[in-house]
């Protein structure tokens, strides 16, 4: 009887396993759907890159930002320096077209950017990216587009892995091009509906002042401020081509840190403004089922010994992440690893949330670690759209 039991149980998670892989299939499909094809548009832009002991990275930023193909007096690089011991004030006052500004030591990164935007900030939209990133040359052009619409208070592109030589960074890689790209893609064709990645985002400043800022209540300030917009019925957009490489974390504990940080940060924007997620049904459901990928792979590589039918739902998530893989161009590399990314993502998404349980409820809680940067090139692993 209890064989019975466990065959039935089994059979049934093939069920489940198997829609929401098919619901993923379609996601990524949606994904392929070609980019809108918008006017010109140059409003006066502000972007702002928030630097806390980033020295080794943040010459290779300024660089990249100043040669973006956007006219030079439409918009302004401001580098908020979080009180830093480094040499970041030195090499920001070797560039005479940036503005530096040391901010008060802040403990969230949503208190640098509003401290930034509220006393120097001169722009109509802001645009932020991250200390180590590296901005396709038409970023800025491409993520502004969709403000002419001024029903779109915030906008957000592809962020993907410039560092992908090692087994962890690689592992980032292929989940940076599921998420970030075909996943979010795919869910704002479907649903009309987006979050805001704080590596690339752009937002109207008339808006960020309407919903009062940048919420603190968790440590998601980017997916509070696009739960803010939405309550204020505005509309957040995703931007296809407007594409941004960055270093991803490369050792098991650096992607423990960060997963822990961010695991728990979206268990706490789920919370506090659910109502607002689930008043777009089809966006929250298609969250719900792409961001459970792993957690199906997880059990089907568990179980496929026991029901040889797992290998369904294994088979739907690698054609889930080869359609993410063609949409934006990837290397022949990522096709390769896909297979390995099934088994390895999985295992550490089940650690990180292991480590999220046991520091809120028998530890000191989850806190923002620094994930320190390297003087590592980068190298795009696609072939930019």
């Amino acid at each position: 009887m209890a064989g019975v039991i466990f065959g039935f149980v089994l059979f049934l998670l093939v069920i489940i396993a198997t829609f929401f892989s098919l619901v993923n299939v379609l996601t990524a499909l949606a994904g392929l759907k070609p980019a809108r094809n918008y006017s010109a548009y140059q409003p006066k832009v502000s972007v702002i890159v928030r630097s806390w002991n980033d020295d080794a990275v943040i010459e290779r930023c300024i660089t990249n930002l100043l040669e973006q193909n956007y006219p030079s007096d439409k918009f302004e690089v401001i580098i908020a320096d979080d009180s830093t011991d480094d040499k970041t004030k030195d090499i920001c006052e070797k560039f005479s077209d940036i503005r530096y500004v040391k901010v008060p030591h802040k403990e969230l990164k949503a208190e640098i950017i509003d401290y930034v935007i509220n006393n120097c900030a001169v722009g109509e939209l802001i645009a932020e990216t991250d200390a180590d990133a590296v901005a396709d040359k038409n970023w800025l052009a491409e993520i502004v587009k969709p403000f002419q619409d001024r029903s779109v208070a915030g906008a957000t592109g592809p962020v993907v892995a410039g560092n992908w030589n090692s087994l962890i960074a690689a592992t980032r890689a292929i989940e940076d091009f599921w998420h970030f790209c075909s996943g979010a893609g795919g869910r704002y064709s479907l649903a009309k509906a987006g979050i805001i990645y704080g590596g690339n985002k752009a937002y109207r400043k008339s808006a960020w002042m309407e919903v009062g800022g940048h919420p603190t209540k968790t440590m998601a300030e980017d997916a509070e401020i696009s739960m803010k917009f939405v309550e204020k019925g505005y509309k957040v957009v995703f931007a296809r081509n407007a594409l941004v490489m960055q270093e991803e974390v490369g050792t098991v504990k650096q992607y423990l840190s960060e997963r822990k940080r961010w695991t728990s940060a979206d268990f706490a924007v789920w919370n506090k403004y659910g109502n607002i997620i689930k008043s777009n049904m089809l966006h929250h459901f298609l969250l719900m089922s792409n961001f459970s990928m792993d957690a199906w792979l997880f059990f089907s590589w568990l179980f496929i010994w026991f029901e040889p039918l797992f290998i369904i739902p294994l088979l739907l998530s690698l054609i889930t992440l080869w359609i993410g893989f063609a949409e934006y161009k990837a290397r022949l590399g990522f096709y390769l690893f896909a297979g390995a990314y099934t088994i390895l993502n999985p295992l550490l998404q089940t650690l990180a949330i292991l480590g999220v349980l046991k520091d809120r409820y028998f530890g000191s809680g989850v806190k923002w670690d620094k994930v320190w940067h390297h003087q590592i090139p980068l190298k795009w692993p696609v072939k930019k759209i």
